[in-house]
């Protein structure tokens, strides 16, 4: 399926939303504490699972058929701050300074002492954020059975730390795994994601709000009535009912107040 650019940037944009409102809001998690010392706190166990597996969709990408090019959700809305459709005065720069920020925070490969019973070992594991985050929500969201694959990548990272394991203990390791990195480490950094994420959201919101303003028409006659202007080169079925979504979707406002996770969560891992 072929679309434009502004129709490629709309289907991107209204994915990504969507993305980011769920694992952003209310009924996840809720907010305690004032900036710049505010903390994030999952209601159950349960709802950071479901973070976690909703952050790995986030960290993969669109199918094929919704995308030009290959890589993540947030690689593709780096290339959509790079060639913006609708920013105006410069609108499109939080947007894109926050999900920087998000791709260095991501890439950024730390030290996580580790302890493994499964095969009793106690190291320094050097990982990358972004390995981490996606091997734990893989283990959210799938049964032993389907975790060959996952078991394989955290054999790979282990041999570069100079651990060698055997596909059984690869497999027995998961467990440990899980409950060092996301029980404990995601835990942590849940405040810091949050933010990063909620800033990413805001900036789609104040990126496309030039162009609410400018598309939105009420209806003289009834001011409840109201139609936007849908700009040249959206022409496919999808891409007019996305770009009617997006703007009411500035119309509100994303779901979580902008907020500054405290500095004592930022120090770690």
């Amino acid at each position: 399926m072929m679309f434009t650019e502004i129709e490629h940037e709309i289907i991107l944009l209204k994915t990504i939303n969507g993305a980011i409102d769920s694992m952003v809001n209310h009924s996840i998690f809720e907010l305690r504490g004032a900036d710049p010392s505010t903390e994030v706190w999952f209601h159950t166990a349960i709802h950071q699972k479901f973070f976690n597996i909703m952050l790995v969709d986030y960290l993969s990408g669109p199918d094929e058929m919704l995308a030009q090019t290959k890589g993540s959700f947030l690689s593709q809305l780096l290339e959509i701050c790079d060639k913006p459709q609708f920013n105006v005065n410069g609108s499109v720069a939080q947007l894109r300074d926050s999900s920087l920020a998000l791709k260095s925070w991501l890439d950024t490969e730390v030290m996580i002492k580790t302890w493994l019973p499964s095969i009793e070992k106690n190291l320094d594991l050097k990982i990358l954020r972004s390995d981490f985050l996606r091997i734990s929500g893989n283990i959210s969201k799938h049964s032993p059975s389907r975790l060959t694959r996952t078991s394989k990548e955290l054999a790979s990272i282990l041999k570069r730390n100079g651990v060698a394991v055997d596909e059984q203990d690869s497999l027995l390791i998961l467990d440990d795994f899980y409950q060092r990195f996301h029980s404990d480490i995601l835990n942590y950094h849940g405040t810091t994601l949050c933010e990063m994420l909620n800033n990413i959201r805001w900036g789609i919101h104040e990126y496309l709000l030039p162009q609410y303003n400018l598309s939105m028409k009420r209806d003289t006659n009834d001011p409840i009535k109201y139609e936007y202007i849908i700009p040249d080169g959206i022409n496919s079925k999808l891409g007019r009912t996305y770009y009617w979504d997006l703007m009411n979707e500035v119309r509100g406002a994303p779901y979580v107040r902008k907020f500054v996770g405290t500095k004592w969560l930022k120090l770690r891992y």
